[in-house]
């Protein structure tokens, strides 16, 4: 199963509006993948999210509810080693959980991340291209 690493504009867009984001988090809910998180990555997500409940006058149980399903379903690492790839210090939390999960992919909405192309062999992908690919994968299936 694909393991992967999530980052924070992702589940941004994911919980509040219904794009591609939120269908990547969708088939995570499947069990299409693996979703890849750390204590730091979980604090950056439930610090946003709320903000971002509070700054669009909504309901913070939108958001505990999701932090709920993460703390439940992701796969929890403690990274081990420091990573300063990325030009944002404050990003590096995801590479460092990839590389510590052996993840397939990081999906991020930032644009210098995803410019990577690759780090350690960790494919960096945007929503768009990791949802294309999830797509993919499924009509070939079927």
């Amino acid at each position: 199963m694909l393991r992967v690493v999530i980052d924070t504009t992702v589940w941004i867009s994911g919980v509040f509006w219904q794009g591609i984001p939120y269908q990547i988090l969708e088939m995570w809910k499947a069990g299409d993948f693996e979703i890849i998180v750390s204590e730091a990555i979980l604090t950056e997500i439930g610090r946003k999210l709320n903000e971002k409940a509070v700054k669009f006058e909504m309901e913070t149980e939108v958001v505990n509810e999701w932090l709920d399903l993460i703390v439940v379903e992701a796969i929890f690492i403690q990274p081990q080693e420091r990573i300063r790839a990325y030009r944002d210090p404050d990003d590096d939390m995801f590479l460092e959980a990839a590389v510590e999960s052996r993840a397939d992919f990081v999906v991020s909405g930032d644009k210098d991340l995803t410019d990577m192309g690759e780090f350690r062999g960790i494919k960096l992908f945007t929503p768009r291209q990791f949802y294309d690919l999830l797509t993919r994968d499924r009509e070939t299936l079927d």
